[in-house]
């Protein structure tokens, strides 16, 4: 099973078995030293998951591993409570884990043998191979529909010379995105495969930028099952664990299925944007659109929640630098002066006091007001979210669906304005606010 495409076949499937004739259990933080050393079985199963077990003897009592401690749940691990798996398989690689905290227990209290088990996020091998002087990079995913191909393979099927079949099929999609070649293919069994070429190194980043690209022009959350970077003299393999299937979202795409060029448009831009921005703001950007994302897959309510508030903390980190025109704070410290002369509820007071303080600073929805007239959006867009955001946040809900909805795909269309202006895309954005959203036509 060294075929990389057979192996995210297998990893999909939850066919994956790889025999591993030695595994240590590492300890940090030099992952030198090994707590427990065994044999056993790395597989995926119910839907991709990643798991290992291994067993192993041990003489004297508890082995070390058995006595680390172990936080409470919910606190992270530190440096002496978790260990690094290092497994040597059948076909000689060495495959090396995320940090894992795994279940040490014996089979029964006759035998001197331990069994160790723990699930797996990720698990990575190098090998050395022919220098070369490009850089190559892989990405194999289960495919999420909704990718609208443009380019065509001619496929034909003979016997002898004799012709059997004969077709066309729109199945890849090829682009020059910095210094790279790229080329987007569906693989048989629903399997997506990115290849991309360069002179230069493939960085580490490229492959969860390429995901987060596709995560936003497809409104799915995105994950490779294995990932392989070829550079210089070495070749780095990942596998991932599942699961990679994907319920249902209430989130439309930000563009047409037909629009073909400004599909392909914005997944350019997105990794463009990605490799050339600022990279602090990379990772509250990708967990705030993850957020959205895996919010949009409940109740509509949920979706209408995490849509709202991801609204929010997105203008707070894309339009730091907006001007807005607001109260000058000196009227409203006159005004809380004014206040705190009136002889009325002191609790009222507090809660007025409150209101008029917040008045100092620059709201959201003053910002995405600005935003929107400079992008000559209309501002019914900004009044929709603010209508939703008041709602959700506060548990109510209009007493017909339909408002509700409305008011959900209008912000939607906001949120892709909103990340298309820092990406510098210019193609359609799907008019969600409108019912029937221009498709029919």
């Amino acid at each position: 099973m060294k075929n990389e495409l057979d192996l995210a076949r297998r990893l999909l499937t939850g066919d994956l078995e790889l025999l591993c004739t030695e595994m240590k259990l590492l300890s940090c933080p030099g992952y030198h030293d090994s707590l427990f050393d065994g044999t056993g079985l790395i597989r995926a199963k119910r839907g991709g998951r990643l798991s290992f077990e291994m067993v192993g003897r041990y003489e004297n009592s508890f082995p070390p591993l058995a006595k680390q401690a172990r936080p409470p749940h919910g606190q992270v691990p530190g440096a002496d409570e978790h260990v690094l798996l290092s497994a040597t398989d059948s076909y000689g690689r060495e495959w090396r884990s995320n940090w894992i905290r795994p279940k040490v227990f014996p089979p029964s209290s006759r035998s001197n043998c331990w069994v160790v088990s723990a699930p797996l996020e990720t698990l990575i091998t190098s090998e050395r191979r022919p220098q070369v002087d490009e850089s190559e990079g892989r990405l194999y995913i289960q495919s999420p529909g909704g990718i609208p191909f443009d380019s065509t393979t001619h496929t034909t099927r003979r016997a002898g010379t004799d012709e059997l079949s004969s077709g066309w099929s729109l199945d890849h999609h090829i682009c020059q995105i910095g210094g790279a070649t790229v080329e987007f293919r569906k693989q048989d069994r629903g399997l997506l495969s990115v290849h991309a070429r360069q002179p230069t190194p493939v960085m580490p980043t490229w492959a969860g930028y390429v995901c987060q690209a596709l995560s936003f022009a497809t409104t799915h959350t995105i994950r490779p099952a294995v990932a392989v970077r070829e550079f210089n003299d070495r070749k780095d393999t990942g596998i991932f664990s599942g699961p990679f299937a994907f319920p249902r979202s209430f989130l439309p795409p930000p563009v047409s299925p037909n629009e073909k060029d400004d599909f392909w448009l914005l997944v350019q831009k997105f990794i463009e944007w990605c490799h050339s921005s600022d990279i602090a703001i990379h990772g509250p950007l990708f967990d705030e659109l993850a957020g959205v994302h895996n919010g949009s897959k409940g109740s509509i309510a949920t979706a209408s929640l995490t849509l709202a508030v991801g609204i929010e903390a997105l203008t707070a980190l894309l339009f730091r630098d907006v001007e807005v025109t607001r109260t000058p704070a000196e009227d409203v410290d006159d005004l809380l002066a004014h206040l705190r002369k009136w002889d009325g509820s002191n609790d009222l007071k507090r809660r007025a006091a409150s209101i008029l303080g917040s008045m100092k600073a620059t709201r959201a929805v003053d910002k995405l007001h600005a935003f929107a007239k400079s992008k000559d959006l209309d501002p019914e867009l900004v009044s929709a979210w603010k209508k939703l955001r008041d709602e959700t946040a506060h548990g109510r809900t209009p007493a017909a669906e339909q408002p509700l909805y409305d008011r959900f795909f209008s912000t939607a269309e906001l949120l892709y304005h909103m990340l298309a202006s820092p990406l510098g895309y210019d193609g359609t954005i799907l008019s969600t606010s409108t019912r029937g959203w221009g498709l029919n036509e």
